[in-house]
């Protein structure tokens, strides 16, 4: 029945976005105002990880799921693992997830020791995090202004790493920092792991492709 009734709203959109693209523009979907729709970085990244045989994305810092989400449209096929310790975020992260058989949500931070700690919640949702907001950012970026706190649980990768990576897999570690360089408590593979590939960024939803570093 819910698909029946989103068959008009479709074809409206259809309709709407075959107008614009004879005048040049295209609508992209949002997410809390971030586009899902694949970027040109995104199909960079997806053709690197498919270069390298990953099989599973492990994406840090996931908030409700926007860098996932472009992933997949961008092309990959293999498993996800998502990481969101907000609770309203995650509940919307875990909805999307659970109409993707091979997309996993869990619901904790990383960090490089267990512990419970207290997350600053910011106004757009995605730029909420452990650390201080710096006054610069504040200033150009207003919308992340923290609004709250909440009561997380953060683990280290390694107390997990099995239960996410199998031994044959080959993970991408995706991961975002608010900051000019990571933070000490960057979550790690373990030692024994000698093929992770990681991709690493600024602000709330991952900006970076493929390098060799990472972690929110």
């Amino acid at each position: 029945m819910s698909s029946q009734r989103s068959r008009p709203r479709q074809r409206a959109i259809d309709a709407v976005q075959g107008v614009l693209r004879r005048m040049g523009v295209e609508l992209q979907p949002y997410i809390k105002g971030i586009p899902v729709q694949p970027r040109d970085e995104d199909f960079r990244r997806t053709k690197l990880m498919a270069s390298r045989g990953v099989t599973v994305l492990l994406d840090v810092g996931a908030n409700v799921g926007q860098y996932a989400l472009r992933t997949r449209n961008a092309g990959y096929r293999g498993r996800i693992v998502s990481f969101e310790p907000l609770l309203a975020a995650f509940a919307e992260l875990s909805a999307r997830a659970a109409a993707d058989p091979a997309w996993e949500a869990r619901r904790h931070a990383l960090g490089s020791s267990a512990a419970e700690s207290e997350i600053h919640i910011s106004r757009n949702s995605y730029s909420s995090s452990l650390l201080e907001m710096e006054e610069r950012h504040l200033r150009t970026a207003p919308e992340s202004a923290y609004v709250g706190t909440e009561k997380i649980s953060v683990l280290p990768l390694d107390s997990i790493w099995d239960e996410v990576v199998d031994g044959s897999d080959r993970p991408f570690l995706k991961s975002a920092w608010r900051g000019s360089s990571p933070p000490s408590s960057i979550p790690r593979p373990p030692s024994s792991s000698r093929r992770t590939r990681s991709s690493s960024g600024t602000s709330g939803e991952d900006l970076g492709v493929g390098g060799l570093d990472g972690r929110q």
